[in-house]
């Protein structure tokens, strides 16, 4: 196996890259505050962590 197919490790991330973009996509459209996404995206602390990364 390719060793960019086999991944980095560590643990398996729980929320897909597409939610995660989605969701910071939305807050720059709106200009909402980290703690005010709506439920229907993934927890504000993760989409932060995310885009820190």
């Amino acid at each position: 196996m390719p060793g960019w197919m086999r991944g980095r490790g560590g643990r398996p991330e729980v929320y897909c890259h597409r939610a995660m973009l989605d969701a910071i996509r939305y807050l720059v459209a709106t200009g909402i505050k980290w703690r005010a996404m709506p439920g229907d995206f993934p927890p504000w602390d993760r989409i932060y962590a995310f885009l820190r990364r």
